[in-house]
């Protein structure tokens, strides 16, 4: 097969991108979380749609960070008109309400093209609580789009630190012999390889200065169950449920996932 038709053989270039030219800005937003979580704080998560999946990869994930907390738009419970909830301005604000969010505090959002009402609406919100926004997000495809927000803001002038995905306009990778367009979306394996990055720069930068990383550590291992549930209860209160939120009871979920509850 040619490599031109490999997706595999074309996005490993802009992986190593990502590694020469925005190690730098990964190093910076993970000082910011290992520095936060030190001090007992969350590390807070909000993408939509697909991006939904690339900060979903750090939210509890065997081997990484345990008090993290999901910013969750509850039509994403049921994938009911995502895209229609993304683009209302003013959505933000009550859907925030929900949330325990505090000073110095991190909020990974990822939002490839960084031009929709609702992820920038929620960098603007928690920013005025005190949050640290960091944003992920393709350059390319931002500065190829008009803001869809009546201020005119986009995603990447918001945030405290910018991480950039390198994900060539309109999200779409390869020229296919054929094809008036071309196919296959890299954002999500490009935007998970970046936030598994920053989950091991905050791990490894919390050793260094002396803290211990509260891991999600191997769920075989006979001392997990003990860890985890000290993990809970110091946690628990900030991170395994919203407060008044519609969708969710007082109690945690099952296995702790936020979702209606079964009556």
């Amino acid at each position: 097969m040619s490599k031109t038709l490999s997706f595999i053989d074309t996005v490993i270039p802009l992986i190593k991108e990502i590694r020469d030219k925005e190690m730098k800005n990964i190093v910076k937003a993970a000082n910011i979380i290992a520095d936060s979580l030190g001090k007992g704080g969350v590390l807070h998560l909000f993408g939509m749609g697909h991006s939904l999946g690339v900060v979903n990869e750090t939210h509890r994930r065997k081997g990484g960070l345990m008090p993290t907390s999901m910013i969750v738009d509850p039509a994403q419970l049921q994938y009911v008109r995502t895209a229609y909830f993304e683009l209302q301005e003013g959505y933000a604000k009550p859907l925030i309400a929900q949330y325990d969010i505090r000073e110095g505090e991190p909020l990974i959002i990822c939002s490839n093209s960084g031009i929709n009402p609702l992820p920038v609406e929620i960098a603007v919100e928690t920013k005025k609580k005190g949050a640290k926004i960091i944003a992920i997000t393709s350059m390319k495809d931002t500065l190829s789009h008009e803001s869809n927000l009546s201020s005119g803001k986009k995603l990447y002038q918001v945030a405290h630190v910018v991480i950039d995905n390198h994900v060539p306009p309109d999200d779409l990778l390869l020229n296919i012999e054929g094809l008036s367009s071309k196919a296959v979306a890299p954002s999500g394996l490009l935007g998970i390889a970046i936030v598994q990055e920053l989950v091991t720069q905050t791990i490894k930068i919390m050793i260094e200065k002396g803290y211990k990383p509260p891991m999600r550590i191997d769920v075989y291992s006979k001392n997990t169950k003990e860890w985890e549930r000290k993990m809970k209860d110091k946690y628990k209160h900030r991170t395994w449920k919203l407060t008044g939120h519609p969708l969710v009871t007082n109690q945690a979920p099952p296995h702790d996932r936020v979702g209606p509850q079964k009556k």
